[in-house]
């Protein structure tokens, strides 16, 4: 059978103002992918760390539908904006991100 599945991230944000100036990249690589050696096969998420969806309806997709024995790695990158002014500093972020999966 196939038994297609989708997932979604979503995570709990917070911090003291620094999560609106953190740039996060979630990338998927191809099935089968591992994170030795990583390679991008779609990107699932690109914008502010603060505006990441809270639950799994405003959670990015991975776009491809996974079967329950396929497996792929996500790689994320956080990058300062360049553009924030120094009155940040001392200023925090946290994040629980949050994997969910339901058949599709």
């Amino acid at each position: 059978m196939n038994d297609q599945r989708l997932v979604k991230l979503y995570g709990v944000i917070g911090g003291t103002g620094l999560e609106n100036d953190l740039d996060l990249r979630v990338d998927r690589s191809a099935a089968g992918g591992t994170c030795a050696g990583f390679s991008s096969a779609a990107n699932v998420y690109t914008g502010l760390l603060s505006d990441l969806g809270a639950d799994y309806a405003n959670g990015a997709s991975s776009l491809v539908p996974l079967t329950t024995s396929e497996t792929v790695a996500y790689e994320f990158t956080v990058t300062l904006d360049p553009n924030t002014d120094t009155a940040e500093q001392g200023n925090t972020a946290t994040a629980d991100f949050f994997w969910e999966v339901r058949t599709a």
